[in-house]
């Protein structure tokens, strides 16, 4: 189809809002809700453990007034010994200040000390700092070793945050998924750390919540294939990614959480007629609007005795140009067709552009900027379609009502209205899920 030679240019990616400051501020930030969640990191005194200055997470439930908090801190990002080590952090809150203490073990050696928060440096925001009260430690077991500083500092926020700005953490909704990232410099490395949401709300000082961690340099992730010790997700369960990025350097490069529900994926497609991959579609797109008419009421996947075609084509990524101009881009191209015997029907077609800076790349489907979506009958007397790019604003696929689970092979369309290229002024709304 036409639509998919269209060259869409890249918008940029969304992220939260975030503050990299750990200092604390003059005012005070409201309240939280009794018993919030607060999720952020914690950062190693480079100046004192230069050797190995590590960049981690930290969660905390935090009261809404004077009273007693708890939490954790993960640390098994340097370990040297298969399994976990988690801190717990417990404490009291007086005002607007906390004060306690962390306490835990790094591959067998006792660490912990005191710790501290007040008011951040960001609105809602708080930042801190811990310390060890052994001092810069260091830590061997065999031929590996590393070291625990003597203290760092602490940042938190409520709810999803990314920092700095343009940082984006994306993750499908499935018990397999494909976790990706941009907005991170080339070269830095991100660490991923899962958690279970229900866990956290019940105690988030419990170790059991912590499910698991994995880096990389490139930009994205798979799980449980590139986790260590795996555990299986649950559907209908929610989950919550933490990522913390690190430069080559050692200093901090970005922070970004995502809860997300996992969804079971669909059972494997049955062999269907003319898709060239082994796969059939399987669901039903409904069809409404003024334009309906022109498409039938029900793109009906598989339905009526009538066949359904799919293609699927990814590419890239591979980068371009230089400097400012730097881009890395990867696309991924789904298209139906229906048919009823063999004359050509509908056909819906959605076309998803990732491009970030950051070599390099983000792979088809990961990190989305850019969308286009159509939808008409083959002869071609309809055609409806809605797209982002250099000449209008940009929408994410979530914002057009498409979300595309990679792993569990299916798109859904909420909603989604397709004006007519033409100059008739009707539209059609697609509502359904298709899986490929």
């Amino acid at each position: 189809m036409l639509w998919l030679a269209a060259a869409l240019a890249a918008c940029g990616g969304g992220g939260g809002s975030g503050d990299e400051g750990d200092g604390p501020g003059a005012t005070a930030p409201p309240d939280p809700p009794a018993g919030a969640l607060y999720v952020g990191y914690y950062v190693e005194d480079a100046a004192n453990n230069p050797e190995d200055p590590t960049i981690g997470a930290v969660l905390l439930r935090l009261p809404a007034s004077d009273g007693a908090f708890a939490g954790q801190m993960p640390f098994s990002y340097a370990g040297c010994a298969a399994g976990s080590d988690v801190g717990a952090v417990r404490g009291t809150r007086t005002g607007a200040q906390f004060s306690g203490s962390w306490s835990g073990t790094m591959d067998g050696v006792a660490v912990g000390g005191n710790f501290t928060l007040a008011p951040g440096a960001s609105a809602g925001s708080y930042g801190g700092q811990w310390r060890n009260a052994a001092g810069k430690q260091p830590i061997a077991v065999g031929s590996c070793s590393y070291h625990v500083a003597s203290s760092g500092a602490v940042t938190l926020f409520p709810g999803s945050t990314a920092v700095p700005n343009g940082v984006a953490l994306t993750v499908s909704s499935s018990t397999t998924p494909v976790i990706g990232w941009s907005g991170l410099g080339s070269g830095v490395r991100a660490t991923l750390r899962l958690f279970d949401q229900a866990c956290l709300e019940a105690d988030p000082s419990d170790a059991a919540c912590f499910l698991g961690e994995a880096s990389s340099t490139a930009a994205s992730l798979a799980y449980p294939t590139d986790f260590g010790n795996a555990v299986a997700l649950a559907a209908g369960r929610s989950y919550l990614w933490v990522l913390t990025a690190q430069a080559a350097s050692g200093a901090f490069a970005g922070f970004a959480t995502q809860s997300v529900q996992s969804i079971a994926p669909d059972p494997s497609p049955a062999p269907g007629p003319g898709d060239g991959t082994g796969g059939a579609v399987r669901g039903r797109l409904t069809v409404s609007g003024s334009g309906a008419a022109a498409l039938g009421s029900a793109f009906a996947a598989g339905a009526d005795a009538r066949g359904v075609s799919v293609t699927v084509v990814a590419s890239g990524p591979t980068c371009s140009g230089s400097g400012v101009l730097r881009s890395c881009d990867s696309s991924l191209d789904l298209s139906w067709g229906e048919y009823d015997g063999l004359l050509p029907r509908e056909f819906v077609g959605v076309h998803v552009i990732s491009s970030t800076r950051t070599e390099p790349g983000n792979p088809p489907g990961v990190g989305i900027t850019s969308a286009i979506v159509v939808a008409g009958r083959v002869d071609g007397s309809g055609r409806y379609g809605q797209a982002c790019g250099a000449l209008q604003p940009c929408a994410t696929p979530a914002d057009l009502g498409i979300v595309l689970d990679l792993v569990a092979r299916t798109v859904t369309f909420t909603n989604v209205v397709l004006p007519s290229q033409g100059s008739d002024g009707a539209t059609i709304v697609l509502d359904g899920t298709l899986s490929y």
